[in-house]
C-alpha cells in the first residue's frame, strides 16, 4: 500500500466504532483468523529450507516462453495462457500464465504462473523473469492485469471489496467517462473512492446494501451498474461467469461456512521464498453452518491443465495473492445455498 495512504485504516476503524453492520440479514463480516502454530512452523521451515520442484532458493533468473495464447478482453495473453518456464537453464516446467500482478501505484510486481505438476502457483518478480512469445519480448500491457488488494483491517471487507472492484474495473480496461482512472492516479482520488465505499456502513436506510453505492458511483464514473439477487441462481451464475470469461470483474457477497478451507495449490512468493497461507473463504455449502457474511471481487476465469474451469478472486483477507476457486465445486453449486448476490458495472 502507498505510504501516503497509510491513514486509510482509520476510516475502516470508524466503520466498526460506529456500530453499523450489514442489514441484508447478514452477520458481521469475519475478521482474519490468526495463523496456527502449525502454519507458522511450516512457513518458517519453507522460508529457511526453500526448495521446490521448480524454484530453488539460489535461483537467479527465469525465462518464460508463451506457447498458446488465450486472448481475454483485448489482452493478447489472458488468464489461462499456456507457457513454459525455464529456471537458470536447468529446471523447466510447463503451466499456465494467470496474469500479471499490479500494485496500487500501477507497478507490475509479479507474473502469476501455475505449475500443475508441482501443485503450486508462483508469483515471479518481473526483474528476474523474461517473458517471450515467438522469440520476442512480451509487452506488459498485453498481459491480463490483476490488482493487488488492499488489506482488510477488522470487519470491513464490504468497504474494501468496493474499492478493489472499481480499481480492478479500470485495470481491466473499462474506463466509463474516464473520471475514475484520473482519480486513481492520485492519493486523493483513492481516498475519495474509499470514502464512498465507506457509505456501505453509514448511509442510513441504505446501510449494508451495495446497490445505492454502485448506483451512485456508476453515475459519477460513467457506468451502468447492476445488482443481482439469488432469486434465480442459474441466471446469477451464468451472468457472473460470462463477465469473468470476458475479463470483467464482479463483486460478490455471500454467506460463508463456519470454517475456512485450504486451497489445493499453494501460492509461493519467489521473491521472499515463502509459501503463502493456503486458507480461503468459500460460499456456504448446503447443510453447512452459517459463518456470517463476506464480500470479495471475482476477477477472472480460466481452464486449468485438466480442462476444469477455475476462478481467481481477490479477497481483502489476503493482500499478497489472489485466491483460486474451483468454479463448479465452490461457485456454481453454492450460489443458492450461500444466498449470493452479485454487483457489476458496464
Amino acid at each position: 500500500m502507498r505510504a501516503d495512504l497509510l491513514f486509510i485504516p482509520l476510516i475502516a476503524g470508524f466503520t466498526i466504532a460506529a456500530g453499523f453492520s450489514p442489514s441484508l440479514a447478514r452477520a458481521e463480516d469475519p475478521a482474519p483468523i490468526p495463523r496456527t502454530k502449525k502454519q507458522d512452523t511450516f512457513s518458517r521451515k519453507l522460508q529457511k529450507e526453500f526448495c521446490t520442484r521448480l524454484f530453488k532458493k539460489d535461483w537467479t533468473s527465469a525465462a518464460a516462453a508463451i506457447q498458446e495464447p488465450v486472448e481475454v478482453n483485448g489482452f493478447k495473453f489472458g488468464m489461462g495462457t499456456k507457457m513454459k518456464v525455464r529456471v537458470d537453464d536447468e529446471r523447466e516446467a510447463e503451466g499456465l500464465l494467470l496474469g500479471r500482478l499490479v500494485s496500487d501505484e500501477d507497478q507490475t510486481v509479479g507474473f502469476l504462473f501455475q505449475d500443475p505438476a508441482g501443485k503450486k502457483n508462483y508469483i515471479i518478480p518481473p526483474s528476474r523473469c523474461s517473458l517471450k512469445f515467438a522469440g520476442r519480448n512480451v509487452d506488459l500491457a498485453d498481459i491480463q492485469a490483476i490488482r493487488t488488494t488492499m488489506m482488510q483491517e477488522g470487519e470491513n471487507c464490504a468497504e474494501l471489496a468496493t474499492v478493489n472492484y472499481f480499481a480492478q474495473l479500470v485495470l481491466a480496461g473499462h474506463l466509463g467517462n474516464g473520471t475514475l482512472k484520473e482519480e486513481l492516479e492520485h492519493p486523493a482520488g483513492w481516498l475519495k473512492l474509499i470514502q464512498h465505499a465507506n457509505e456501505y456502513y453509514t448511509s442510513g436506510r441504505g446501510a449494508g446494501n451495495f446497490k445505492p453505492i454502485f448506483k451512485e458511483l456508476g453515475e459519477k464514473y460513467g457506468f451502468v451498474c447492476h445488482s443481482l439477487e439469488v432469486v434465480s441462481p442459474a441466471y446469477l451464475e451464468k451472468t457472473v461467469m460470462g463477465l469473468l470469461r470476458a475479463g470483467k470483474p464482479a463483486l460478490i457477497e455471500f454467506y460463508i461456512g463456519s470454517d475456512m478451507k485450504n486451497a489445493r495449490n499453494q501460492w509461493v512468493n519467489t521473491t521472499e521464498r515463502v509459501g503463502e497461507d493456503r486458507r480461503m473463504w468459500l460460499p456456504r455449502a448446503i447443510g453447512e453452518k452459517n459463518g456470517g457474511g463476506h464480500a470479495l471481487v471475482a476477477i477472472g476465469a480460466f481452464a486449468n491443465s485438466k480442462g476444469k474451469e477455475m476462478l481467481l478472486v481477490n479477497d481483502s483477507d489476503w493482500e499478497a495473492r489472489p485466491v483460486e476457486w474451483d468454479a463448479e465445486e465452490y461457485f456454481s453449486t453454492r450460489v443458492k445455498s450461500s444466498g449470493m448476490m452479485a454487483h457489476y458495472c458496464e
